[in-house]
């Protein structure tokens, strides 16, 4: 998607590989870059003992969630009027070694409101 020009933004992020700077990044080849950093340095050994799973590239396990904004088969881009700070929601982590991701904090695009639709 990246190669065919699409124009992709994150609008969710989880810890422990992402924090609100991920929000509303484009996915280009400088975030892949920067995610495959994150998978070659690793788990941290307290990470492995919590049970978190390794970084997935393609967001598999909940890490990341993406829109798409633009590309080849949009009629125009679609804007959005997106305020400066992200939503942040702390989250209680579990002791459970199915949880995915075991985050302790997600980031969610923080839209503005229309102010002809109040």
């Amino acid at each position: 998607m990246i190669e065919e020009d699409f124009e992709i933004i994150f609008s969710c992020v989880k810890s422990p590989f992402f924090d609100a700077s991920w929000i509303n990044r484009k996915l280009d080849r400088t975030a892949l870059d920067d995610m495959k950093k994150m998978i070659s340095s690793g788990l941290t050994p307290e990470q492995i003992n919590d049970g978190v799973k390794p970084l997935d590239l393609c967001g598999e396990r909940g890490e990341y969630h993406t829109m798409c904004i633009g590309g080849p088969l949009y009629k125009s881009k679609i804007c959005l009027d997106v305020n400066d700070e992200p939503n942040k929601q702390e989250t209680k982590q579990t002791s459970w070694k199915g949880n995915i991701h075991n985050s302790s904090c997600i980031w969610t695009i923080s839209l503005k409101e229309d102010e002809g639709n109040k």
